[in-house]
């Protein structure tokens, strides 16, 4: 039986946006693409900024040793802003708000660099829910088993008792491999006729 629900937030409490946001600088959706690319690239320093493992300063000079010289101006712009990037997901803090008078805590385990810290004010939503575990400070990321059950254990939940909502695949498979349900999120209006097909909402 599910008793709670666990939240991604890139893509489920905010869209993403971060092509849009780089071509401000850029001019050029195609450079924009071509950087975004490069930025969340298997080799990017990224991982390491979501697991709290280098500041944004540090961040800078490691992408700028993966991008050419001309994108320079454009990354420095981009790590001041990126965040921008993350606007809101209309209609997902009706679907917490629904959840909590049915009785389910919502929480979320999300990938995410000490900038985290600004999303709450910039998302509404995020200031509803009962508990977040963010990979910054925990040093682990999704997909990997051990970051969904050291997420239970810190939010005192049952991964078999738990739903988990993400918009990508491989998250939502490494949930399921400890037991918890996936589900994989293409909407807000999808997700709620989801919740209310299993009699959750």
């Amino acid at each position: 039986m599910i008793r709670q629900i666990l939240f991604d937030c890139g893509g489920v409490f905010t869209e993403t946006k971060h092509v849009e946001n780089l071509q401000r600088f850029t001019g050029d959706a195609s450079i924009a693409a071509e950087m975004i690319r490069t930025i969340w690239s298997p080799a990017s320093p990224w991982h390491d900024y979501d697991r709290g493992m280098v500041d944004d300063r540090e961040l800078l000079v490691r992408l700028k040793q993966l991008l050419p010289e001309r994108f320079h101006g454009y990354v420095e712009s981009f790590v001041e802003t990126w965040h921008e990037g993350l606007p809101p997901m209309a209609g997902m803090e009706e679907i917490v708000d629904a959840l909590h008078e049915k009785g389910y805590p919502c929480y979320l385990l999300s990938d995410f660099p000490k900038r985290f810290e600004v999303m709450p004010d910039r998302v509404p939503a995020l200031k509803k829910l009962d508990g977040l575990v963010i990979s910054y400070q925990t040093q682990r990321k999704k997909p990997h088993p051990d970051t969904f059950r050291h997420a239970a254990e810190i939010l005192g939940i049952k991964p078999e008792e738990t739903l988990f909502v993400d918009d990508l695949a491989c998250n939502v498979a490494g949930a399921e491999s400890i037991g918890m349900e996936g589900y994989i999120f293409p909407s807000p209006a999808d997700l709620r006729a989801y919740l209310q097909e299993r009699g959750i909402l």
